[in-house]
């Protein structure tokens, strides 16, 4: 798609007229619910929203909330029962809150699951990936919600997470998120000395962070504070890292290689 090229290119201007210029094609055709009987195009333009959204940090055009009926039959089953650090992080916050990370915790679990074998079919898996998206962004865009220090810097995670998820369809390329990579840098300098925020999550943000939205002239801050704390919390190898790295919204599948390479890095 033109909106993908140009955004390589990095000419947000170009990038901003030809998303503008899709909108108004697909309204002047009826709004896209229009592609209600063409999901796949339908999903090609979300995607394309998403990333202008994630790329420029203005709200998307549009919203999709859709999930397979099977995978919401299957999450109801374990979906009162995860725990994990995420949920304590966000455990004082308000329900809305708390219900949104516990769907992004259950969504990686149905993933996680697919990894071992149970079926997610490809066209569930791209909405499941667009709706996660959406909800994020929607919810970090309405006024009124608060979040403390520790809950910003694991929001602003979980919508690293998500982005890294949107080069999962075709043939994507990495697109650049400054301004996701910088809200992100804020965050974890807010959280660094905060004797309060689990090692582990700081862990988790900067490897995640690292393969999802710092480009590689943030490897001269990234690399030493990943190796800092791989120390501080006694890693011995990747493995000891990925066991810490799967407490939070990790997708082995998507995720392992690019860490490693990370921790790698890091060690030289």
């Amino acid at each position: 798609m033109f909106v993908v090229q140009e955004s390589l290119l990095g000419d947000t201007d170009k990038y901003r007229m030809h998303v503008h210029g899709l909108d108004r094609m697909i309204e002047l055709r009826g709004g896209i619910e229009v592609f209600a009987d063409y999901p796949d195009m339908a999903q090609k333009v979300y995607r394309g929203d998403l990333q202008f959204a994630l790329h420029t940090g203005c709200q998307p055009f549009y919203y999709y909330d859709g999930w397979p009926a099977e995978v919401i039959s299957d999450e109801s089953h374990t979906h009162d029962k995860m725990t994990g650090p995420l949920l304590e992080i966000f455990d004082d916050a308000p329900n809305a809150t708390r219900q949104l990370v516990g769907d992004v915790e259950s969504f990686v679990e149905t993933l996680r699951q697919a990894e071992k074998g149970s079926k997610v079919a490809p066209h569930d898996f791209q909405g499941m990936v667009i709706s996660v998206c959406y909800r994020l962004l929607r919810f970090q865009n309405l006024e009124g919600h608060l979040f403390n220090v520790e809950q910003e810097a694991c929001y602003t995670g979980l919508v690293a997470f998500a982005s890294s998820l949107l080069l999962q369809f075709g043939r994507q390329r990495h697109l650049r998120y400054d301004l996701l990579s910088r809200r992100l840098k804020q965050s974890l300098f807010g959280v660094e000395f905060d004797p309060q925020f689990p090692p582990s999550a700081t862990f988790w943000l900067l490897i995640l962070g690292g393969i999802s939205v710092f480009e590689a002239e943030e490897h001269d801050w990234l690399l030493p504070m990943i190796s800092e704390l791989r120390r501080r919390m006694g890693l011995r190898d990747w493995e000891s890292a990925r066991v810490e790295l799967l407490r939070f919204s990790w997708i082995d599948a998507i995720h392992n290689a690019k860490g490693e390479a990370l921790w790698a890095k890091s060690h030289r």
